[in-house]
């Protein structure tokens, strides 16, 4: 049977059936791919950090650590977007304390930090390295 001898409601039913099928699975890709990702620019609520209170500074024992901290807040990890909170512009150095232990490596200080006061600062002629040993009083 071919389909000029079907009655006209017969492929008026089926055709309506092929196109709300259509429309229905056209809606639902479009939801998804659209919905999914979608969290309607809604940041979770800034929380501290699981390391100590924000602000206070750490310093963890153990090889695996790569050195002490000061905990800023956070949103742990669950944060939708990316945000630069600020720039520095400056020396990439060392810090050293007193004794000339290295506290701090690759560390960005003001580019006018020069020897005097509670500041030493010097480079080395050979790595071309800076350290600024920071003089306790």
């Amino acid at each position: 049977m071919n389909q000029s001898s079907q009655p006209s409601s017969q492929l008026n039913i089926k055709s309506i059936k092929e196109s709300s099928t259509r429309l229905f699975l056209s809606i639902a890709t479009v939801s998804l791919l659209f919905g999914t990702g979608c969290n309607l620019n809604t940041d979770p609520v800034q929380v501290g950090s699981t390391s100590g209170p924000v602000g206070s500074y750490q310093d963890p024992a153990g090889a695996e650590t790569p050195g002490a901290f000061i905990v800023d807040s956070n949103f742990r990890g669950s944060a939708t977007s990316l945000q630069i909170e600020r720039i520095s512009w400056g020396r990439l150095v060392d810090i050293a304390d007193n004794t000339g232990a290295i506290r701090q490596t690759d560390f960005v200080v003001d580019e006018g930090v020069q020897t005097g006061g509670s500041y030493v600062v010097e480079t080395n002629p050979i790595t071309d390295k800076t350290t600024v040993t920071i003089n306790h009083t």
